[in-house]
């Protein structure tokens, strides 16, 4: 398990590289306000979604679990195919609670291939 802490409103790489292959694998994340404080997603829908750089199309849009809201945590299991591919990606967390949403840049990081 990878835990991730994550803060509303900014944009950083936070999210480690990962390997080309890699399925099943669970990270955590744990979503703070901009004063450091617990973001409760009680109610939400977090979405995990993740672009290849300089393509159109999501390669994942995943929802996420809501492990424990009212601590801000989700967490993310990566599926079949998404990290099947070698590149950079940008991901992003989509929280939607009501009529507020909230988009958090996770980072670019890279899918590196796996070691023979």
């Amino acid at each position: 398990m990878k835990t991730v802490t994550i803060y509303e409103g900014k944009a950083f790489n936070a999210f480690p590289d990962a390997i080309a292959g890699e399925k099943g694998s669970v990270y955590t994340f744990v979503v703070r306000d901009e004063d450091d404080s617990l973001y409760d997603l009680t109610g939400a829908t977090v979405t995990f979604k993740l672009k290849q750089i300089n393509t159109s199309a999501n390669k994942a849009s995943v929802a996420c679990v809501l492990s424990a809201p009212t601590s801000g945590e989700c967490t993310y299991t990566v599926g079949l195919t998404d990290f099947d591919t070698v590149g950079v990606f940008d991901a992003q967390l989509l929280i939607v609670n009501g009529s507020l949403t909230s988009a958090i840049f996770l980072g670019r990081f890279q899918i590196q291939k796996a070691l023979p």
